[in-house]
């Protein structure tokens, strides 16, 4: 039978609690906003925002996040509906909780993200093991970010929203593959080669953990945590890869 109710009664991670281990679509409805999530047994197989289908981790990294802060709204959960043809396979369980801990992650550096002004150029290959959805926001952007490119120009040719684009230039920084253009300076870098995706679950959109991040502390700081948290993730994911 349908389950239905108020997002300030039941909170989105438990109302996807419910709906994990069953198939059908979830329903969100919040002013403007609409979010609906096809699950089939404990994975996401769609995902459409206000009637666009998501279907690539960098964007779905985006719109999850999104969804994840509405405090109200009403849900409807329909079992055995259908949306299309299966574009996903997420496991839900890890979608939610890379999420939640990328939400956190950014609170934590918001007060020194990037200007959306702010040019950046690419320092250059990398053989770091990115997240995934890190690794395809760069893809996308190396082109721009070898003559050098702000969040404002980036948000048009990687598909995600200005903000968002600050936010992934904060990590880009962070392990040394961008840095700011100084004054008068012109790109010259050519890409070569990409950064390799770490062994990872379908759709993984996990950040890092960058517990002890507080906005108060000095950019120069922030970026000195954001950078040793990163690499220890990609020292952990090599760590996994060699096991």
């Amino acid at each position: 039978m349908p389950i239905f109710g108020e997002l300030r009664d039941l909170p989105l991670p438990e109302v996807l609690g419910v709906v994990r281990p069953r198939r059908g679509v979830l329903i969100l409805r919040q002013g403007i906003q609409a979010f609906d999530l096809e699950v089939s047994e404990g994975l996401l197989v769609n995902f459409v925002h206000n009637s666009g289908r998501v279907d690539d981790v960098l964007t779905l990294s985006e719109r999850f996040g999104q969804l994840f802060e509405l405090r109200e709204g009403c849900f409807l959960f329909r079992p055995g509906a259908i949306l299309c043809a299966p574009h996903l396979r997420v496991p839900l369980d890890q979608l939610v909780v890379s999420t939640q801990r990328s939400l956190r992650e950014r609170a934590a550096v918001a007060a020194d993200l990037p200007s959306p002004h702010t040019v950046f150029l690419a320092t250059g290959d990398c053989e770091l093991h990115l997240p995934e959805d890190l690794q395809v926001f760069w893809e996308r952007a190396t082109p721009a970010l070898a003559g050098g490119a702000a969040a404002l120009q980036l948000s048009g040719c990687t598909g995600v929203s200005v903000q968002h684009a600050r936010w992934l230039l904060c990590r880009l920084r962070a392990v040394g593959l961008i840095r700011p253009r100084r004054p008068g300076e012109s790109g010259a870098w050519q890409p070569t080669t990409t950064p390799t995706v770490a062994p990872s679950g379908p759709g993984d959109v996990a950040s890092v953990d960058l517990t002890g991040l507080r906005p108060a502390q000095p950019a120069a700081s922030l970026l000195q945590r954001l950078s040793l948290g990163l690499r220890r993730f990609f020292a952990q994911q090599s760590s996994s890869a060699r096991a």
